[in-house]
């Protein structure tokens, strides 16, 4: 885990850390290091709080996802993300992954 990673975690800014771990896995993710990518999503959220997840976190295991061709993945981080995304007031892209949900299924 990167310090600055870890000075966020320590101080429970818990989105700060998100943030920077799911561009590193996103990174991860462009070099087909998927392995690589899903062990470092599932440290994040064994670190942070279920009710601290943010839409970053979701959104990186989508793209894992998507990269795997993995639908049952997909589909099930979109319920995640959906609700998340509707109460953080992006509409938007909560409308869009509606959309991508539904051809999952």
């Amino acid at each position: 885990m990167n310090r600055s990673a870890q000075d966020n975690l320590a101080n429970k800014d818990y989105a700060a850390y998100q943030q920077f771990e799911s561009n590193s896995a996103q990174q991860l993710i462009m070099s087909k290091d998927y392995d690589g990518a899903e062990n470092l999503l599932n440290e994040v959220v064994s670190n942070v709080p279920k009710d601290k997840i943010i839409s970053a976190t979701y959104r990186a295991y989508i793209a894992l996802a998507v990269a795997k061709n993995d639908k049952q993945q997909i589909a099930h981080y979109d319920e995640l993300i959906i609700p998340l995304l509707q109460k953080e007031g992006d509409t938007k892209s909560a409308q869009a992954f509606q959309q991508q949900l539904e051809s999952v299924k």
